[in-house]
């Protein structure tokens, strides 16, 4: 079997490309009839540059290529696609794309979800709703409550400092606690718009409010940061993630403890 063809397409709904986050999708056609799909999120503005990162610089490294080979071909389009510079930035997303529909190719050949592919299956996982609007702490704690009302178990909210203060965050966190009780697990998402020191007083702060996890403390390129922060985090769990990207940067996430989840 081999890769005969990757095809790129984008979407942005009804808002113009240049206002609005667009969607990817890549997908990868085989000489056999079995095809994949994977997608990336673009920020406004760059979608077309993940088009042309991914048929013009990535796509030409795996053609022709086993596409069963997943771990080969991520190897080559990461070392090779750019020499010497790496796929860093913005081509590791396009990568991932193209990595999601190779997985999903084996999985179609296997006849079982990736999911069995990866290992580490479950029929149920925990959730949790996210009442991350942009609102006063009155209404947002009022949202809050309508969640826990129709049988949420877990709440994350948003303190991130280009929207509120910390100290208008801990607002956030007193009101929603209170409305929803002690028993609902509470998080709260920072998008890594803190420092470390931010970051220890408003756990102390939050000490009372039982939070569950704060997440993306500080920013993602600050990983001893993170270290600092868990070590001084009591009994919440710190999370991070979400900005991060591939396999190194996680292990070093995971292995060295600077995370207790990861997003």
């Amino acid at each position: 079997m081999k890769i005969m063809k990757v095809e790129v397409r984008r979407y942005s709904g009804d808002s113009k490309p240049a206002n609005v986050a667009e969607i990817v999708v890549v997908s990868v056609f085989t000489d056999g009839d079995v095809s994949g799909t994977g997608f990336a999120s673009a920020p406004p503005g760059v979608g077309a540059i993940f088009r042309q990162l991914i048929e013009n610089v990535l796509a030409p490294q795996i053609l022709e290529a086993d596409p069963r080979l997943t771990s080969d071909l991520w190897e080559r389009m990461y070392s090779d696609a750019i020499p010497r510079r790496g796929g860093e930035g913005i081509v590791r997303v396009c990568i991932a794309a193209i990595d999601m529909a190779l997985w999903d190719i084996k999985g179609k050949m296997l006849d079982v979800p990736v999911s069995k592919v990866l290992g580490g299956h479950r029929e149920l996982v925990p959730t949790y709703a996210n009442c991350a609007h942009h609102m006063p702490p009155d209404e947002l704690a009022e949202r809050a409550a309508s969640y826990v009302a129709k049988g949420h178990k877990a709440l994350k909210i948003r303190g991130t400092r280009s929207f509120v203060t910390p100290d208008e965050a801990t607002e956030r966190v007193r009101q929603v606690r209170n409305a929803i009780g002690p028993d609902v697990r509470l998080m709260v998402d920072v998008n890594g718009s803190w420092n470390v020191d931010t970051a220890i007083q408003q756990l102390r702060k939050w000490e009372p409010y039982n939070v569950y996890w704060l997440e993306e403390p500080v920013a993602p390129g600050d990983i001893p940061g993170y270290a600092r922060v868990r070590a001084r985090a009591g009994n919440t769990y710190i999370v991070g993630g979400e900005q991060h990207a591939g396999l190194m940067e996680f292990r070093t996430l995971i292995e060295q403890g600077h995370v207790d989840i990861v997003q």
